[in-house]
């Protein structure tokens, strides 16, 4: 009888699966470990035994899961120099599947050898059986897959009949988060990214930057920053090739405008601190449907270039891109919806040279932020017209000025300064204008002409939007919202003019953020006059007189 003691309970799993430490945004839980399938092959079959309450298998025979002709060739010749202990093939020798188990006998889990013994058998494996946790199996010696591509494949014993797969689910993971400036005093640290103390569980030393969560609003016409966050797999160094790439999405009413920065972030025990600038390593496209990617081909790369453990298990990149709020912009509770998602390799065992096949890379769920914007509509009338039955107004011109910066609205361009490069709003045949797209603040409604027959406004009209967007700027929904969430918590217009220039039509709300106020001009009266023919008589006396004094001067000179 030929015991094999190390295959039993839980062994040979993969690094990335059994890593000591707990990656940045990793998802560690029961439940995710229950979720997933695994294809189950079988590489070797054989009988159980228990000494001492440990459990092991004996009698070891090749699984009907493996090639075991072709694989037991692959170990013995081992092309690429993997199961090398000192200068010893460690299989060379072998020739039955007890043989094997024998060899692997000798090595702790989690060991090299282990490890590339998982990555040979992959490319041998045959049949297989979809399980999850707590599957009824044969007992065995397997090489489990992972069906939703969260795990390196990895191999372990079953000696209980059943699938026990006690691993910790740690896959890079993606955040997206926008700059709002009324948030810009409050330095946010992060309770999802960064580098957790096991014994603890809590995150420390990186924080998202001041001003950055998940809900914010802005003018069209403004430039509005996006960071998108991303962790590495905890098992970054077993590969030869890392994909990487942030898969964004923009709303319609966004236009990509550049990227600003790709910056690398080390964590060196205690806190994360910025490193390379790494830019030059991705590369920015465009696509259908208001896409972005934001792509390394070949994350290794950086390490190749710039030097051994630039990029390791515990690092973040950190994209910064702006985008343009546009006139497609969506004036409601939902706001502009923006979202991210990040691709990678996970399949270390994946030799080839160049960017991996969709069944080597695995996509994180999309997190998503919102970018807000709100309208202040304005109804025109006649003053003296009677609320029952007004009379609307058209033609008359505004701009607007912003309060607080002194700036003009112009939704192409933004705020700028000067009134010359103000956007004109005009009223229409119903006395209405609309204007799309402005954040919360106050404002000042300029009338630059008033409607044909009536005096213009002399002074300011003074409109504020107040709009709340989330419980409170420092609690932790700011940096947890998802769109099942409302991101306004309250909308309201008011209005100040002097001599009763406007009025509230409508305050709005948080379920439809647009203000309306009511605007009212008087009548520019040509009142009558008084007085005689004098002025045009000194007119007409004045012409006869230079005609005489013509026709005199004529007369001489015929004389002569």
């Amino acid at each position: 009888m030929k015991a094999v003691k190390r295959l039993s309970s839980v062994v040979f799993a993969v690094v990335l699966v059994l890593a000591m430490t707990v990656t940045a945004f990793a998802a560690n839980n029961d439940d995710a470990i229950k979720k997933h399938s695994y294809k189950a092959y079988q590489i070797f079959a054989g009988t159980v035994v228990e000494n001492n309450g440990k459990k092991s298998l004996s009698n070891i025979t090749w699984g009907d899961g493996i090639a075991s002709t072709t694989f037991l060739s692959e170990l013995k010749r081992d092309r690429d120099g993997l199961f090398l202990d000192g200068d010893t093939h460690i299989f060379a020798e072998c020739s039955t599947a007890d043989d094997v188990a024998k060899v692997l006998n000798n090595y702790e889990d989690n060991a090299k050898i282990v490890k590339a013994f998982a990555k040979v058998a992959k490319d041998y494996v045959t049949t297989y059986k979809t399980v999850t946790q707590d599957t009824t199996i044969d007992n065995g010696y397997y090489l489990f897959v992972d069906n939703t591509s969260i795990n390196t494949p990895f191999v372990k014993a079953v000696t209980d009949g059943k699938v026990d797969i006690n691993v910790k689910v740690e896959v890079p993971q993606a955040e997206k988060k926008v700059y709002e400036d009324s948030y810009e005093d409050t330095n946010y640290q992060s309770t999802t990214i960064g580098k957790a103390d096991e014994a603890t569980n809590e995150v420390s030393g990186f924080y998202y930057g001041e001003g950055y969560n998940d809900v914010a609003d802005y003018s069209v016409g403004d430039t509005v920053t996006f960071r998108l966050y991303g962790t590495v797999a905890a098992d970054f160094d077993d590969y030869k090739y890392y994909y990487y790439a942030f898969n964004d999405t923009l709303s319609k009413g966004l236009t990509y405008i550049d990227t600003v920065k790709v910056t690398l972030y080390k964590y060196d025990g205690s806190v994360y601190n910025p490193g390379k600038e790494i830019k030059n390593f991705f590369t920015v496209t465009t696509g259908a449907n208001n896409t972005v990617k934001f792509e390394c081909k070949n994350l290794k790369a950086i390490n190749d270039q710039v030097g051994a453990g630039t990029v390791n298990k515990d690092s973040i990149i950190v994209v910064e891109y702006q985008a343009k709020l546009n006139k497609d912009a969506a004036i409601a509770t939902d706001g502009n919806l923006n979202e991210v998602q990040l691709v990678y390799s996970n399949n270390p065992t994946y030799n080839q040279e160049g960017e991996p096949d969709d069944d080597n890379k695995g996509e994180t769920p999309k997190d998503s932020v919102v970018v807000l914007t709100y309208e202040l509509d304005v109804n025109k009338y006649d003053s003296t017209s009677g609320t029952s039955s007004p009379v609307a107004l058209a033609g008359a011109e505004f701009v607007i000025q912003d309060k607080n910066s002194n700036k003009y609205y112009n939704s192409e361009k933004g705020w700028l300064t000067g009134q010359e490069n103000a956007e004109k709003f005009v009223t229409n045949s119903n006395g209405e204008l609309f204007v799309k797209g402005i954040e919360d603040g106050t404002y000042y409604l300029i009338e630059t002409k008033a409607p044909n027959g009536y005096k213009i406004i002399d002074d300011k009209i003074e409109v504020t939007l107040t709009a709340r967007i989330l419980p409170d700027n420092k609690n932790d929904d700011c940096q947890n919202w998802t769109p099942d969430k409302e991101a306004i918590e309250s909308f309201a217009v008011s209005v100040s003019a002097k001599d009763n220039a406007a009025s509230i039509a409508n305050t709005g709300s948080k379920e439809s953020p647009k203000g309306v106020i009511n605007v009212f001009n008087t009548k520019a009266y040509d009142l009558p006059g008084t007085g005689g023919m004098g002025t045009t008589l000194i007119y007409i006396a004045g012409s006869i007189l230079v005609a005489g004094a013509v026709l005199m001067f004529i007369i001489r000179r015929v004389k002569r």
